[in-house]
């Protein structure tokens, strides 16, 4: 059985990962409250239960908004806008692509 995946569609994937994996980190920031430690955090002193909560959450959020904005932007993307050029593309007109 052989199962192939459309560009577009692997290229949405790279788009949806990348932003939640961004959206994660930043809410894993905000929720372990380390926004104002900067360095002087301990991991002890870390909320690291708030932090994996609110991390999560906005992951899941990320999520449904990519997963919502496939059709909605440009094709082959997780945006809802058409300003966003898909990963294949870019990487044809980067010259990566031969």
């Amino acid at each position: 059985m052989h199962i192939s995946i459309p560009p577009w569609f692997k290229d949405a994937a790279i788009d949806t990962v990348e932003r939640a994996v961004k959206t994660f980190a930043g809410g894993f920031i905000v929720g372990a409250n380390l926004a104002g430690a900067a360095v002087n955090a301990a991991l002890s002193e870390i909320d690291w239960q708030r932090g994996l909560d609110v991390g999560a959450g906005t992951l899941a959020v990320s999520l449904i908004f990519s997963a919502a904005s496939i059709k909605l932007g440009r094709s082959g993307t997780a945006s809802a806008t058409k300003a966003v050029v898909p990963s294949s593309v870019f990487k044809l007109v980067a010259g990566g692509g031969r």
